[in-house]
């Protein structure tokens, strides 16, 4: 792995897959479990202790940069960048949006994903929308309420209607032209899409590449700076499997007053 230029904490999430791996086979007999109980005693690569190459650390995009791209973004595309920033949910999150899953009752609405990154751990997971994240969402909730908000063939469709109405010179220089059919595929965006689409943008803004990863560290950033760390626990959904059912509930409200006021 190594050798391959993967860096450390790739190889030891890989390292973690393959214990996970023999795991299961244990649970289904397939193994003695002596196997497994051997694997659990190999580490994983710390610090400065291999060669295995170090990753920089993620840090938050500019807003001045979250503003160069929008132009250049579809308009889905550009809305799910905003509704990320303004909520600072994962990116997984926002692509697997459907009107079902968001409950418009009251001044926040809240939105449960039906597929989350701690679902596995039996918790729920709530994101709370201010009214600036309920402007930019509300317009793709129009649909059926099963489906996605954003759909891959609404931009190509929205590509194809912007080219013709282009002269064919401006249409065959255009960034991303004649390529609208990468982007059909699919009831939804994935995350590379997703990333591809915004890194797109950012050439075509003249500005260094970021991932939307990053518009969660942005807002969480700034919630901390505002309210506090214990705010931006609560409104990112940072939880603990000690944490009783009473301080989830405390953190949901904390949560609901912050993007109230900010989101």
């Amino acid at each position: 792995m190594i050798e391959a230029n993967r860096s450390r904490k790739l190889i030891n999430k890989d390292i973690n897959r393959i214990r996970g791996m023999f795991g299961w086979a244990v649970a289904q007999e397939l193994l003695p479990v002596e196997v497994h109980q051997a694997l659990t005693r190999v580490k994983g690569l710390r610090r400065g202790r291999s060669e295995a190459r170090e990753t920089e650390p993620v840090v938050p995009v500019p807003e001045e940069a979250i503003r160069a791209v929008l132009p250049h973004l579809s308009p889905q595309v550009a809305a799910m960048v905003e509704l990320q920033f303004l909520c600072g949910a994962r990116p997984q999150e926002i692509i697997l949006i459907r009107p079902c899953d968001v409950e418009t009752g009251g001044d926040a609405w809240l939105y449960q994903p039906g597929r989350h990154k701690t679902q596995h751990f039996d918790r729920a997971k709530v994101i709370v929308l201010g009214p600036r994240a309920q402007q930019v969402l509300h317009p793709w909730l129009d649909r059926d309420p099963e489906s996605y908000g954003f759909v891959p063939a609404e931009v190509a469709e929205w590509q194809r209607r912007r080219s013709r109405r282009r002269s064919p010179a401006e249409s065959s220089k255009s960034p991303g032209s004649g390529r609208p059919g990468r982007l059909a595929a699919g009831a939804h965006y994935t995350r590379h899409s997703y990333r591809v689409a915004i890194q797109r943008a950012c050439r075509r803004a003249g500005i260094p590449a970021w991932s939307p990863h990053r518009l969660r560290h942005t807002r969480a950033t700034m919630i901390r700076q505002d309210f506090g760390l214990e705010a931006a626990k609560a409104v990112l959904g940072h939880t603990d499997s000690r944490i009783t059912e009473i301080y989830a509930a405390r953190d949901l409200a904390q949560a609901t007053e912050v993007m109230r006021a900010i989101g």
